[in-house]
Order: structure tokens, then C-alpha cells, then sequence
């Protein structure tokens, strides 16, 4: 469906994804096929498994090898990896022989398989593991190593800073290699902390969230019992096993009053009181009431809802976008959108 609610490709698929750059991928005949905004199939070669697009070809696996396609579904190099990476400033990362190395979008070789793991070019870097069960460093486009193998685990560059492990904590690293915050953050088992979100980034210490700015700059030492990432200038917190969302200075911007939140998008955010979420404004002003059982973040000015096991888009007003309803009777969805046009589809 569209943001108005209309039903633009008619529902015919067991599984869907979300659409990125242009594509979704969707299940045909046990088949992962990459599918277009019109609801035209990509279809010259099947797979066992197809990636996102990035950099217009999306990485695909057929049986055990790997190549990539284009964005008209044709094979544009070869399946004959034994891994591979997502595009990345023009390079990819793939695996022949148990050495990784990086391939152009013409398939050569810009820098012969060598290493035992590598990552994603960024700032024109990219980690690599120079020896087998070593440490890890960072390679120019040019396969030289320019920031010397010192760590457990290496991150690729989010804009001019990379988290690095060593000795079980996370710091971060500068693409000059100089040290801007010494590793001592714990290593989280959500792989996505230490990444910086809205320019700041979660930190974790002795069980306590913090928060961490692009500058290395610790602007929220580790306190609160949860942190989530920051969005539209807030950030997520709990305190006293309430949530309530900083501001960038680390001041309290709305008074931890939740029993759950998500984060700010669109300008709103769900919050749970009683057992119920509707959504707040940035100034923390109720904009949607409290009356539903589930809801999700907003995407693209709609959220999705649930109420007494029907699901619902709504817009940031609160209004009513689609709503599907279950006929038991007929085993079907009937959908109606915000023109009042009603669809009914199979129900598996």
C-alpha cells in the first residue's frame, strides 16, 4: 500500500520485506525475488538468496557461490564467490579460497584475496584481519595497511570514527589511527550499541547506558538503567523503571512518566501508560490518545496499530489510514482504505 492507504501491489505473496532503494524482496516459488515499486518481478535468474541493493547490484547466492545482480535482474558478475559483501564506495568485499578480498563493479580484482575477515569500505577504509585468529587493522583502496593490526574486532568508519575492540571493551579509533576514546565500554550482546545514531551513540559500562558524541565527547556518563538510540534530537532513557527522553545536552527533556516508549520519528513517539500507547510530540504534549493495545514507530508519516487483534495504519494526526478485518466465515482479510474502497483477499 501507499501512504494514502491505497493498495498499490495486491497482496500474493507468503513473505515480503521492506522496500530499499526501490526494491523489496518477496518469496515466489520458495524464491527470493526482488520485486519493484510497480509490482514488476526481477525474474532472468533465480537464487537462493538475494541482499538489498546497494550501489545499484545486490549480492546473491546460488546452492553455495556467490556473484551480483543488477537492477534489471540480469547476472551482472558471475556467481563464483565463496562470500560476499554489499557495495561500498564502489567496492565489495568477497571471499575465494578462504582469504577475503575486494572486487570493482566490474568484477576485478582491486585488492587480491589476503585476509582472513574483512568489512565494508568507508572515509576510504576498511578493517581487515591480516592474519589467521589475529588482530585487526585498516586498509586503504589500495590494500596498504594504514592503521596497524591492534585490535580484537574492528568496525567500519561511521563518518570520522570506527568502534574498535580490544581486551573485551570498545573504544574508538580516528581514520588517522589515533585513539579519540580509549576502549573501556562494555562489548554489548545488541551488536548495534556503539554505533552513533542522530551524530551520538549509546555506551554501555557495569550494566549502566551512557551517551557519547561523534567528537568523543562523553556527554551522559553511563547512568541510567537503559539508553536507546537518539532520534529527532531525544534520546530514549529509563529511570526508576520509568521512560522519558534527554535532550543532546543531556538534560532532561521529557519526565520519565512511561511504562514503555519507542523513539522519536515524524516528530512523535509511542509511549505505554496503563497498558495502553498512544503517541507524544517532542514537548511532550499527548497528540494521539492512549487506546491501543500495540504500536510501532511512525515510518514515512504512518504507524502501524493494534486493537483487539486488528491492526491499523494511522497518520500523525491519529486518523485512520487502513484497517484490515477478518471475515472467520470466508477465511479473508477485507481492507478498507481512507477512500472507503473495500478489498477482501485470501487469508492463509
Amino acid at each position: 500500500m501507499n501512504a494514502m492507504g491505497q493498495i498499490v501491489i495486491e497482496p500474493q505473496y507468503f513473505k515480503v520485506e521492506d522496500f530499499h532503494s526501490g526494491f523489496s524482496i518477496v518469496t515466489f516459488n520458495n524464491k527470493p525475488v526482488p520485486l519493484d515499486h510497480l509490482g514488476r518481478l526481477l525474474m532472468k535468474h533465480l537464487f537462493n538468496f538475494v541482499g538489498k541493493f546497494k550501489e545499484q547490484k545486490a549480492r546473491a547466492r546460488l546452492v553455495s557461490k556467490w556473484g551480483y545482480i543488477d537492477e534489471r535482474g540480469s547476472l551482472a558478475i558471475d556467481v563464483q564467490f565463496d562470500q560476499a559483501g554489499d557495495f561500498n564506495e564502489n567496492l565489495a568485499a568477497v571471499k575465494v579460497g578462504g582469504k577475503w578480498g575486494y572486487i570493482n563493479h566490474d568484477g576485478d580484482y582491486v585488492i587480491t584475496p589476503q585476509f582472513y575477515a574483512a568489512g565494508h569500505f568507508s572515509k576510504g577504509l576498511a578493517p581487515v584481519m591480516v592474519e589467521e585468529h589475529g588482530q585487526y587493522g585498516y586498509i586503504d583502496t589500495k590494500g596498504k595497511i594504514v592503521i596497524f593490526t591492534e585490535f580484537d574486532m574492528a568496525h567500519s568508519f561511521q563518518d570520522s570514527l570506527a568502534v574498535v575492540e580490544k581486551d573485551g571493551v570498545y573504544g574508538y579509533v580516528d581514520i588517522k589511527g589515533d585513539m579519540v576514546v580509549k576502549p573501556q565500554f562494555d562489548v554489548p550482546a545488541n551488536p548495534f550499541f556503539g554505533l552513533f545514531k542522530d551524530g551520538i551513540s549509546v555506551v554501555m559500562k557495569d550494566n549502566s547506558y551512557g551517551y557519547l558524541t561523534e567528537a568523543g565527547e562523553l556527554i551522559q556518563p553511563p547512568l541510567y538503567s537503559y539508553a536507546g538510540d537518539f532520534s529527532d534530537g531525544l534520546g530514549l532513557v529509563k529511570i526508576n523503571n520509568k521512560y522519558g527522553f534527554i535532550n543532546k545536552n543531556a538534560k532532561l527533556a521529557i519526565h520519565p512518566a512511561y511504562d514503555n516508549a519507542s523513539h522519536f520519528a515524524n516528530g512523535l513517539a509511542a509511549v505505554q501508560r496503563n497498558r495502553k500507547w498512544g503517541y507524544i510530540d517532542k514537548s511532550g504534549t499527548q497528540v494521539i490518545p492512549f487506546q491501543f493495545d500495540a504500536a510501532d514507530s511512525f515510518k514515512d508519516n504512518l504507524a502501524l496499530v493494534e486493537n483487539d487483534d486488528i491492526w491499523s495504519y494511522i497518520d500523525t494526526e491519529g486518523n485512520l489510514i487502513w484497517q484490515e478485518k477478518l471475515n472467520p466465515s470466508e477465511g479473508s482479510f477485507r481492507s478498507t482504505d481512507r477512500d472507503g474502497i473495500v478489498r477482501e483477499t485470501a487469508h492463509s
